[in-house]
């Protein structure tokens, strides 16, 4: 008998120890913080925010879920995004998101956010950023590959480079959809890459010019990227920039102002091998005059312009890495060059930052963020 009653208290206490030492599984416990027990943050990134501004008091920050891509922003809390080849206008403030086209993808914005252009299988059609107003400007003909194309300022006048067989094609696009063939001689040593700038006169792009050398090794092709300006009434070009083959030039932005900025890789070599020295240019609209930036940063990964050089937005790697973050990078604004770090990014750089009137907007992590400087 009382060997029973031992027995039993011993299996009463074993019980007792197992339940007070299972694990508690209430679903309302938050998540452990990642940096208090050395985990990988990366495991939970989706559960948290992927920026931290340095100044809250000063600087505020919009987080909401991300619909798409961003093409371009429309005003302080709308944006233009892309999904699945289908285009929104997107209200970050009510969430709500508008659907303005269909089996449609290449969306441009006019610098005075009146017209939005895409193209689908017909060709390339115009909209009012409301949804009204859809009309096709440009019909597709047959055969023919639209490489690239760009809307002037007012969003009056269209260039497309064109691609029909083995034949380079330019051609301008009014608003009535007439049509004009513009002679641009584009052949294998010369092509447009990039339209940039359209006006009523003139299309500013970037180019490669193409050449084949004979070397010790034999026939190699040489090349350069420049920026180039093509008048619209002859086709005649101009070649601005005359680089060096190995040379080439990167779009970067262009400013609230208009002007252009770009990026200059320079090739060449030293005892030590191949030297890449970059170097930044503004090309004024107004002047026609292209001249050295006062940019002094050499290693932005993503720019955004203000105010030209005088004022602009940077995403950076941090100068000390941080082991828990690897992918960290920071938000900076320089005015004259004097710089302020206005916060972090944790999951890396976006591919690009929009400005708006002291909006800066960008995806990350599934989320779209918008910064009030």
């Amino acid at each position: 008998m009382i060997k029973k009653v031992l027995l039993g208290m011993v299996m009463v206490i074993m019980i007792t120890m197992f339940i007070s030492c299972a694990p508690n599984e209430d679903p309302s416990d938050p998540l452990p913080d990642p940096m208090d027990n050395g985990e990988d943050p990366a495991a939970y990134e989706e559960y948290f925010e992927s920026l931290q501004l340095s100044d809250e008091e000063n600087t505020s920050s919009l987080r909401v879920p991300m619909v798409g891509d961003i093409t371009d922003v429309l005003n302080d809390h709308t944006l233009l995004t892309s999904r699945d080849n289908e285009i929104f206008a997107y209200d970050l403030e009510t969430e709500v998101t508008t659907l303005l086209a269909e089996e449609a993808w290449n969306e441009r914005l006019s610098v005075d956010k009146k017209i939005i252009a895409y193209e689908n299988e017909e060709g390339i059609y115009t909209i009012s950023p409301n949804g009204q107003n859809d009309k096709l400007l440009y019909e597709r003909e047959k055969d023919v590959i639209i490489r690239d194309y760009v809307l002037s300022t007012d969003g009056k006048n269209m260039f497309l480079s064109l691609l029909d067989g083995d034949e380079y094609r330019s051609i301008v696009v009014d608003s009535t959809g007439n049509v004009k063939e513009l002679k641009v001689g584009e052949k294998d040593t010369f092509r447009i890459t990039k339209p940039l700038f359209l006006t009523p006169y003139r299309l500013y792009a970037l180019a490669e010019y193409s050449e084949e050398l004979e070397g010790g090794e034999g026939t190699i092709r040489a090349s350069s990227i420049d920026f180039i300006y093509v008048e619209l009434a002859n086709g005649n070009q101009r070649n601005i920039t005359g680089n060096a083959y190995g040379d080439t030039l990167e779009y970067m932005d262009r400013s609230s102002n208009g002007n252009i900025l770009l990026r200059h890789l320079r090739q060449s070599t030293n005892e030590d091998g191949l030297v890449t020295t970059v170097t930044y240019r503004t090309f004024n609209t107004a002047t026609e005059f292209i001249s050295t930036s006062s940019i002094e940063k050499r290693d932005i990964l993503v720019f955004k312009s203000i105010d030209d050089e005088k004022d602009y937005l940077t995403l950076e790697r941090p100068p000390e890495r941080d082991d828990r973050y690897p992918d960290l990078v920071e938000i900076n604004r320089y005015i004259n060059n004097q710089g302020k770090t206005i916060g972090t990014i944790f999951t890396g750089a976006p591919p690009q930052i929009f400005y708006h009137q002291g909006y800066l907007f960008f995806n990350s992590n599934k989320d779209t963020y918008r910064i009030q400087l």
